[in-house]
């Protein structure tokens, strides 16, 4: 994707495109864009106007390459069993690089500023899969295995420049900056995790539905007393209207499904590693002639962070009338979350003198019903459907 917008000048605040119409819509018409002779108005504040700044040497540009390549590989080595690999690599790469020109508008007037900011942010994912799937089905049982092994990791390394007072527009890299008011920062930013888990489901008869599921996730992003979690979960189901008793009584029925689920989730969605405590840079400080590189604790942190934990229960029942003309499902739920990773910033006094990174705290619980009900028909060639929810 290629992206090239004008800009306004260094002495005013600008984003490109953006500040130029925000600008164009609020100069009022009495300031002139441009003179018969070629010169370029003041402005309201003798820098400039939209008209000028469009006819500048100064550039937005905003190039941005993104690829992603994708591979399974399915082997079926018996009846019933499938053994799966998959892997991805996505590489995404954001650049910016902003000049905004100096510019000369008529003899009077003259503005000599100009700065280059430049940016790249390159973020690099992959992740890969093994999974092995068994189906079996003997006579009105039914059942499937899954095992599998996931693995997912991110890094992203940013880079950022600034410098001032360019000699001329026609040459605008940074090494032709001023040697002033230099700037220049970058990070790197990481993070991973890994699971293991598995399912088996099994029904009887198409009636009689059983699923449990497992999961033993850890994420870099947790101390190593805690990075790893288990998250089970069980549902089942019973499938009413399949029973000849109700089919018998009931024909008008041709749907009635009595479930019920149970299951523990993990968040792990905090930023990257809060709980390690760091020193923060920048705070440099004048020390005899110079300034000296300078760190400072900042954040308190806590360093016994876990997962947070969502544990959901819920019955409910779907049916339908009138061969699925007519719908209805009801739901209860119930849903505890615990351990919720929060900061608890307004909480703590600034008499600390520092901030207050993530911490195990504060619970939620959610109850209630969600009930839908639909209907649906045909009318000839002409079929339409209604569903409304309630929760």
């Amino acid at each position: 994707e290629e992206s090239n917008e004008p800009t306004a000048t260094a002495n005013k605040a600008s984003n490109g495109i953006t500040s130029i119409a925000t600008h164009a819509v609020r100069y009022p018409a009495i300031y002139v864009g441009q003179f018969s002779n070629g010169d370029y108005g003041g402005g309201p504040e003798n820098g400039g106007t939209p008209v000028s700044w469009l006819a500048s040497k100064g550039y937005f540009t905003k190039p941005r390459t993104k690829a992603s390549v994708n591979a399974r590989l399915d082997w079926k080595p018996i009846d019933g069993l499938v053994l799966s690999a998959l892997g991805g690599y996505n590489f995404a790469l954001n650049e910016q690089r902003h000049y905004r020109a100096s510019q000369r508008l008529s003899a009077d007037l003259n503005l000599p500023l100009a700065d280059l900011h430049q940016e790249k942010f390159n973020t690099v994912f992959k992740t890969m899969q093994f999974l092995g799937e068994y189906s079996k089905k003997m006579d009105k049982h039914s059942m499937k295995l899954l095992a599998g092994y996931s693995f997912e990791n991110s890094r992203t390394e940013e880079f950022e420049g600034d410098r001032i007072n360019f000699p001329s527009n026609d040459y605008t890299v940074m090494a032709m900056g001023g040697v002033d008011n230099q700037e220049v920062t970058g990070n790197d930013l990481e993070w991973a995790i890994q699971s293991l888990f598995g399912r088996f489901k099994y029904s009887y008869a198409d009636k009689y539905l059983f699923e449990a599921t497992v999961r033993y996730d850890g994420s870099s992003r947790f101390p190593e007393d805690s990075k790893y979690g288990t998250f089970p979960s069980l549902a089942v189901g019973w499938r009413v209207a399949e029973e000849d008793f109700v089919k018998d009584a009931v024909p008008w029925m041709s749907n009635l499904k009595l479930k019920a689920s149970w299951g523990i989730l993990g968040n792990q969605n905090i930023g990257n590693y809060p709980y390690q405590a760091t020193l923060a840079t920048g705070k440099n400080y004048p020390f005899g002639s110079g300034i000296s590189n300078g760190a400072q604790y900042t954040t308190y942190k806590d360093p016994t962070i876990h997962w947070e934990e969502t544990e959901t229960m819920d019955f409910g029942a779907e049916t339908g009338f009138f061969d699925q003309k007519l719908t209805l499902n009801v739901t209860y739920f119930d849903r505890f979350t615990s351990d919720i990773l929060f900061k608890p910033s307004s909480s703590v006094s600034k008499v600390l003198g520092v901030g207050v990174s993530e911490t195990n705290t504060g619970e939620v619980k959610n109850t209630g019903w969600e009930i839908e009900l639909g209907h649906q028909n045909n009318l000839g060639d002409f079929s339409y459907q209604v569903q409304a929810n309630y929760t």
